[in-house]
């Protein structure tokens, strides 16, 4: 998989955030005759050596759909060879997750962004908070399967006071053609 990656940061109202682009390719053929599926969602993500999930839901008033506390076991992958086995791992952090996906059945990265905005605006002060709170790390990450996404700068801009740092990445899946 081939992947490439550009940095750059962004000032909107004196909050300076960073902005990556990562494209994934795993191997990428194009059919021009071929219609693809494209699944789209964002996430935000507030991460903490102390983070406690329940906590974060109280402060912001609205549920994650995903978290867990630093400490808590999980079963991991760990490739051996060209085998991948299963193992015990401990959480090193804390994670407060919530992903647009969960709840749109929408393509277009602008309804996400749209969501998303509508979603965290009402908790603008308690993330403002967080951002600025060394404990805590916050993050939102744009992901599309597909070739090309278009969303407005608007929306973008209605991003930035939620996160810390922007990642946006674009993957491919292999072309299956027996589907």
């Amino acid at each position: 998989m081939a992947t490439f990656s550009t940095r750059t940061r962004a000032t909107y109202l004196g909050t300076s955030s960073t902005i990556s682009l990562e494209t994934r390719i795993a191997n990428m053929t194009t059919n021009a005759n071929r219609t693809r599926r494209i699944a789209t969602g964002i996430d935000f993500g507030i991460r903490g050596d102390s983070l406690i999930p329940a906590d974060i839901s109280r402060a912001l008033g609205i549920s994650p759909t995903s978290g867990f506390e630093k400490g808590q076991p999980y079963v991991g992958r760990h490739k051996k060879g060209s085998e991948i086995a299963t193992v015990d791992r401990i959480r090193p952090f804390g994670v407060w997750h919530f992903c647009t996906a969960e709840y749109l059945d929408s393509n277009e990265v602008e309804a996400h962004a749209e969501y998303l905005i509508e979603t965290l605006t009402p908790a603008k002060t308690p993330i403002s908070h967080l951002i600025v709170d060394p404990a805590y790390y916050l993050k939102i990450t744009i992901w599309v399967l597909g070739y090309t996404f278009d969303v407005s700068s608007t929306r973008l801009a209605g991003l930035l006071p939620f996160a810390e740092d922007f990642t946006i990445t674009c993957w491919e899946e292999k072309d299956d053609d027996t589907q």
